[in-house]
């Protein structure tokens, strides 16, 4: 028999960032941030750290709780999430927000293409893993719509050691500086080197081996500070529906992505929303609806949405009921702080005997982000990146013992590592991309980036 989780209300509901805060030093602290101020997407947010386990996989080597295995003998790394999750079931009341403890964490870009053998880039200067969840028995999570918080535990334990450690409010969540000057960014290619890489991919189109590929540049930049505070300057200049901080042993993830990879629901219904096509915000209302308006005329971008909007319905066919998979909403335009997207929204129901880890399997890497076809784009891709994506274009999920599951696709996304930051940017190209408003997309979609590595303290 199941045991009923320990359910204890925050009266008054303190701040996530707060929250978050006071768990500063816990290992693999995550918070799961709705940073908007409103809208659909933006309603539950969950904080969490100090895991009783953790997985991670790099190549074919699992890791877990530091115990390594192969991946031939022990299947791969999503796979083996299933009996680690299984052990944090519990009884949760069903008005609470749907993470209430289960695995929590990133999966890699390069996992995904391992998955569908497609060769990897040789030069690996993170060398962060491939995976990495922490499984979770205690989670703080947010209503923002009703304005109600909880913590969910497993133990009475746990339980107090959490509450002292909020009521103690270890850490800050306020701003703190992180440059002495502005900093110096490099990208992974020269505007050169850019251009070249766009000719080719429309040489392989004209070929007939593609329609679209997802091409991306690569920044770095020295950090000389807290990637906590860089976190909070990020989400107040760019609030996103599926923010996320994460820290583990290897790296930090500090994400502002404004895209929906999965949810999977209690009734098994899954739902995706891909975004393809992007025009910059305005200064002004007229210029800014005139942006958004050219977006939603602009047959370029629209076919390239519909390829993505393909690939999609594709992957969730894979291990969805024959029938249920439609298109809700087809290149509906949307505003965010800083660009303009097409996104559109695609649901289907999940075959009985599938699960969250399946549904993941059968679509990662997202389709927005690799190209139509999939498999021949992210090859070419691998050809013409000059590094590994890792966390980039991978996505970040939770998934609960009863089978419930949301994610994001990396976007808008600094990785730091020891005392540097990346971060990158891409686009779609098709036959008729121009090399110089390609690359002044990717400069768009990562101006929130750039403002907040400038701006930060």
């Amino acid at each position: 028999m199941i045991a009923p989780a320990l359910v204890h209300e925050l009266i008054p509901s303190p701040a996530p960032t707060d929250v978050c805060a006071s768990l500063k030093g816990l290992p693999y602290r995550i918070f799961f941030d709705s940073a908007e101020a409103s809208g659909k997407y933006a309603r539950y947010s969950f904080v969490a750290a100090d895991p009783v386990s953790v997985i991670s996989a790099r190549g074919r080597a699992i890791e877990v709780d530091g115990i390594t295995s192969p991946s031939s003998s022990a299947g791969n790394a999503l796979e083996c999430l299933r009996p680690l999750v299984a052990r944090l079931a519990a009884q949760v009341p069903s008005f609470l927000p749907p993470f209430q403890g289960g695995a929590a964490g990133y999966i890699g870009y390069e996992f995904g293409s391992s998955l569908e053998h497609v060769a990897i880039p040789d030069r690996d200067d993170l060398q962060i893993p491939d995976l990495c969840f922490g499984l979770y028995d205690c989670v703080f999570s947010w209503d923002h719509e009703t304005g109600r918080s909880w913590l969910v535990s497993r133990s009475e334990e746990r339980q107090e050691f959490f509450l002292e450690r909020v009521s103690k409010g270890a850490g800050s969540s306020g701003q703190s500086r992180l440059w002495g000057k502005k900093p110096e960014v490099a990208s992974s290619l020269t505007r050169d080197d850019y251009a070249k890489a766009i000719a080719r991919i429309r040489e392989y189109i004209a070929a007939g081996d593609i329609f679209q590929a997802n091409f991306a540049q690569r920044f770095q930049a020295d950090l000389s500070a807290d990637p906590w505070a860089l976190y909070l300057t990020l989400r107040t200049s760019n609030p996103a529906p599926f923010a996320c901080y994460f820290e583990t042993s290897d790296v930090t993830i500090i994400s502002a992505s404004p895209e929906r990879f999965i949810k999977l629901d209690a009734d098994h219904r899954a739902e995706t929303r891909p975004i393809k096509g992007t025009r910059p915000r305005m200064n002004t209302p007229v210029a800014d609806a005139e942006s958004r308006a050219e977006l939603s005329a602009s047959e370029k971008d629209n076919a390239e949405h519909v390829m993505i909007v393909d690939v999609l319905r594709n992957d969730l066919s894979r291990v969805c009921v024959p029938g249920s998979v439609k298109v809700t909403a087809l290149a509906e335009p949307e505003a965010h702080p800083t660009v303009h997207h097409l996104v559109s929204t695609i649901t289907g129901n999940l075959r009985p005997g599938r699960d969250a880890i399946d549904l993941l399997l059968a679509a990662i890497p997202g389709g927005s982000i690799t190209g139509a076809p999939k498999i021949r784009a992210m090859e070419i891709i691998a050809e013409l990146e000059p590094v590994r994506r890792d966390a980039y274009c991978g996505c970040i999920a939770y998934i609960t013992p009863a089978g419930e599951m949301d994610s994001s696709i990396v976007i808008r996304t600094f990785i730091v590592k020891d005392r540097s930051v990346f971060f990158s940017a891409g686009g779609g190209i098709v036959a008729d991309s121009d090399a110089d408003m390609e690359f002044q997309e990717t400069l768009h979609k990562a101006a929130a980036l750039f403002a907040a590595l400038e701006n930060a303290g």
